[in-house]
């Protein structure tokens, strides 16, 4: 009866008892990762580790290790301990990566506590010129091996150098004072206290901005009227730049104001008429063309431009005539073009002065007795020395100055009128045709015997066209009005006899 019930427990726990002996035994502990790292040649993830000395094995499994789980990717001999995983994840963000140790016969050990790389990111203020580097950190050191980081940079594809270090905690850091169109590359080095590292993905940017122009040049500033001064700059080909600001001042030593933006400039030329009542008659203006870079400030200027101002002042038969001279050529001002205009008639050049000449005094003789009005006109053209390399041979105009030169009243003091054919009418001889005209003649009692209003009329010796006056000595009276306005007038006398 005993052996039967023995027998019959045995039957029933029997189900329980097999399964608790069937599979592999427990297996061996997990080996210890030194780090993950990318590696900074091809951009692949690269992880390396210690096996657990107290363990013996036969293989290892590699993981990449994300959403908190592992997702096998290779086993390797165990001999072998690192691996490098040809992944370009490391370039879009961190990577975790663990590995366990597997003996034939026992079941496969735990994960690894994971490591995770360092990701980099970078962003760049063309105004300041600043890269601003950020960056994940190093995840599987503790924190008394967790030392520091080490920035590191290459410009233009050159030898990376160490740009700065930062503490384990700090995870950004600038680099400042960046020229234009260069290429940065950057790593970061996480140090572990044995001075063993991990590297972060290496991240790129090309601070690319359109190129200034090497120079711009002035090449005019002239005067259109008297209340408009025309600029016109060369802006050097290669520029890629396409927005300009115009600068005015009003005088050497004057801070430069702002006056115009140009946006959208697609030539080699760029022009600009400036507005301002009496501007190019009375005020010099100078002038100064910048390129704007993609913050708005002010790069490549061009040299300095202003107006050449024209002044024209008469004595007798002379007009004198001063200017300021113009500013600036590359090469410097050639010569002086001075040019004169008659009866509103076409200019005629009557002088090239030296560039570094501010006068000149032109003299009026030949107007005597010529019939051109008393109001002449002048103006300068500045011309650009020799040598000039940049854009084409300057012109300036300056403004255009009139004077009304006062008349010379040139009065015989005799004349026959017997009606010969000679010295028969007795007039003034003027060295202008005036605006208004009076010319009398008075007898030695003061009575009026002759008048006219007509520059070419002269008084033919008879009493108010009638008989003809006795011989004697008469007195004349001028008035004269020129274009300007001003008033002449001369008195004097003269003799009529009869041969």
């Amino acid at each position: 009866m005993a052996d039967r019930l023995l027998i019959l427990l045995l039957i029933l726990f029997s189900p329980v008892l097999i399964p608790a002996q069937v599979g592999p035994p427990p297996g061996p502990d997990p080996p210890n990762i030194e780090f993950v790292s990318v590696d900074t040649a091809s951009g692949y993830v690269y992880i390396t580790w210690r096996p657990n000395p107290a363990d013996t094995i036969d293989r290892y499994v590699v993981y990449e290790y994300r959403d908190e789980a592992g997702f096998p990717l290779d086993t390797i001999g165990k001999d072998t301990l690192e691996f490098l995983w040809k992944t370009t994840s490391a370039g879009i963000g961190p990577v975790g990566m663990t590995v366990a140790s597997e003996r034939d016969g026992f079941k496969l050990s735990p994960l690894a506590d994971p490591h995770t790389t360092m990701y980099l990111t970078l962003q760049y203020d063309s105004c300041t010129k600043e890269m601003m580097l950020d960056w994940t950190r190093y995840i599987g050191w503790n924190a008394g091996q967790y030392v520091r980081h080490d920035v590191y940079v290459s410009t233009d594809g050159g030898h990376y150098e160490q740009l700065t270090s930062t503490s384990a905690d700090s995870t950004s850091c600038s680099h400042l004072n960046l020229e234009d169109n260069h290429q940065y590359c950057y790593f970061v080095k996480a140090i572990r206290n044995d001075g063993e590292g991990s590297f972060s993905n290496i991240a790129c940017r090309q601070v690319r901005h359109p190129l200034h122009p090497l120079w711009i040049d002035a090449e005019q500033a002239s005067a259109i009227g008297e209340d408009q001064i025309k600029v016109d700059f060369y802006i050097e080909e290669s520029a890629e730049v396409t927005s300009y600001r115009l600068y005015r001042r009003t005088g050497p030593g004057k801070p430069l104001i702002p006056i115009q933006d140009f946006m959208d400039v697609s030539g080699p030329t760029l022009s600009y008429i400036d507005q301002d009542p009496f501007l190019s008659t009375v005020k010099s203006y100078q002038y100064q063309l910048y390129s704007l870079d993609v913050c708005g400030d002010s790069v490549v200027g061009s040299n300095i431009t202003g107006n050449i101002v024209l002044q024209v002042s008469s004595l007798s038969l002379q007009a004198f005539l001063t200017w300021i001279p113009y500013m600036d050529y590359e090469t410097g001002v050639k010569s002086y073009h001075i040019y004169r205009i008659t009866n509103k008639g076409d200019p005629q050049q009557v002088y090239e002065a030296a560039g570094t000449d501010t006068t000149y005094t032109d003299n009026l003789d030949f107007v005597t007795g010529s019939d051109i009005e008393d109001e002449i006109c002048y103006y300068v053209i500045a011309e650009e020395n020799d040598g000039w390399t940049r854009g084409g041979q300057g012109f300036s105009w300056s403004n255009t100055a009139c004077v009304s030169v006062t008349p010379k009243i040139l009065m015989p003091n005799a004349f026959t009128p017997n009606d010969d054919g000679r010295n028969d009418f007795i007039k003034p001889v003027l060295t202008f045709i005036p605006h208004k005209y009076v010319y009398q003649v008075f007898d030695r009692w003061g009575a009026r015997v002759f008048q006219t209003t007509d520059p070419e009329t002269g008084w033919d010796g008879s009493l108010n066209g009638g008989t003809k006056a006795s011989e004697g000595v008469y007195i004349y009276y001028i008035l004269l009005t020129t274009t300007k306005g001003i008033e002449v007038e001369q008195r004097g006398e003269i003799t009529l006899f009869y041969p």
